[in-house]
């Protein structure tokens, strides 16, 4: 985007001053967070003043946002052994549910990994298949399944 000569980075500084960085979705009218269950008055907003339900993000915003959690859930599995041994397709699946379940949950699924650790990829997939992860995903799920006991995308 074209600024002609505009001093953005000191606009930056002005606008980050006056709304203040919030991390995480507030109420632009109220200033609380937004929880499940919040009734909002203003808009859904985020950062340094970027009312969500008005610009929502661009397509390289999100490109940005989805390989920054791809990569922080790498960063985090990387220090088990039962990940580190597994062949990228595996790593792909492992990363996909911890995506969508978050570590701790990902590490309940006690059996699944056990079964990594020793690369019996049938017996992984069985206990992904017999979880509720998998009942409530769907779809998804049956190709991670499949990604874990065959090793193929």
């Amino acid at each position: 985007m074209a600024t002609d000569g505009f001093d953005i980075d000191a606009m930056a500084a002005q606008l980050t001053s006056e709304e203040a960085v919030r991390p995480f979705v507030y109420d632009d009218a109220t200033g609380t967070p937004i929880k499940p269950g919040s009734v909002v008055h203003g808009h859904p907003t985020i950062g340094v003043g970027r009312c969500l339900d008005l610009h929502g993000l661009s397509s390289d915003e999100i490109h940005l946002l989805l390989t920054n959690d791809i990569a922080l859930c790498v960063d985090t599995l990387k220090h088990f052994a039962w990940f580190t041994e597994l062949d990228s397709i595996r790593q792909r699946a492992i990363v996909d549910i911890c995506f969508n379940v978050g570590l701790a949950n990902l590490l309940q699924f006690h059996v699944m990994i056990s079964a990594l650790a020793n690369h019996d990829y049938r017996r992984a997939a069985i206990a992904a298949q017999q979880s509720i992860w998998f009942k409530q995903v769907g779809k998804r799920a049956s190709h991670i399944v499949n990604m874990i006991e065959t090793g193929l995308p």
